[in-house]
């Protein structure tokens, strides 16, 4: 097991996520109109958390024994759903 986490659990998460648009300069009025009713998309992700509480929840896809692939950072205010995945190591098969 890693050292980085030593009882791995799973979670799935549909959250919103935020809107940028634009260029680096001004946005025209007339175009204001039409990117205010943008709705945020709604993003699915699928992760080992490395760390749940009030504020966020961090996870990654991939941990090793002293090291982790992308780490996501999500908001719980952006969380629309959150679901544990249990027991995910008892079904399993060591090859």
């Amino acid at each position: 097991m890693s050292q980085i986490i030593s009882s791995p659990k799973i979670v799935y998460i549909q959250w919103y996520d935020a809107i940028t648009t634009g260029d680096a300069g001004w946005t025209p009025a007339d175009d204001i109109e039409d990117l205010i009713h943008l709705e945020p998309p709604i993003m699915h992700t699928v992760g080992i958390v490395l760390n749940d509480n009030p504020a966020y929840i961090t996870l990654t896809d991939t941990v090793g024994p002293d090291e982790t692939a992308s780490v996501h950072t999500i908001p719980k205010c952006m969380v629309k759903r959150l679901e544990y995945i249990d027991n995910y190591i008892q079904g399993g098969t060591d090859l």
